[in-house]
């Protein structure tokens, strides 16, 4: 479920809490220790984010958990790199090796779409009063766009931006 969106789950706290609140705390440490988090137990996490160990039990639940080892666990099995599409000294090649894998996207993306498929969604967006859009991070821009241009056409839907209102 988690399984490679825990940054993101992670990000979308920061950005739907207040600054100082618990999770925040405990977020912003998680994001700045990745690596470290592997080999440490609840009881030094609670005491490094000067939060109650309660707190990092509260904090695995909200954001989809079962527990801390569950965390743990997802931290330990998650790969945490970004993935180059060119490892070319100069930029202009960068560009081009790029734009190509792009251009390849979108054809895949021209490919797998099924009209019959979007004329049923656009028809059950009609059909209910109540529609909720998400998404986390670039997802949620595109479900913010999607709101604004369903509101355009007459149609009310909302959205939350933090990961536990999704859940």
């Amino acid at each position: 479920m988690l399984c490679g969106k825990l940054p993101i789950v992670f990000l979308s706290t920061l950005a739907s809490e207040k600054k100082d609140s618990t999770n925040s705390q405990i977020a912003t440490y998680l994001l700045n220790h990745l690596d470290d988090i592997k080999d440490i137990g609840i009881q030094e996490m609670a005491k490094e984010c000067s939060v109650a160990m309660s707190s990092i039990s509260r904090f695995c639940k909200e954001i989809g958990l079962n527990d801390f080892n569950e965390l743990r666990e997802l931290l330990i099995s998650t790969k945490m790199n970004f993935e180059q599409y060119s490892s070319s000294s100069k930029a202009k090649n960068r560009l081009e090796e790029y734009s190509l894998k792009v251009k390849e996207s979108i054809t895949m993306v021209e490919k797998s779409i099924d009209m019959q498929q979007i004329n049923a969604l656009c028809k059950e967006i009609q059909k209910y009063q109540q529609v909720g859009i998400f998404g986390l991070l670039k997802a949620g821009a595109v479900a913010f766009n999607l709101q604004s241009d369903l509101l355009m056409l007459g149609k009310q839907t909302y959205s939350h931006i933090s990961y536990k209102q999704q859940l």
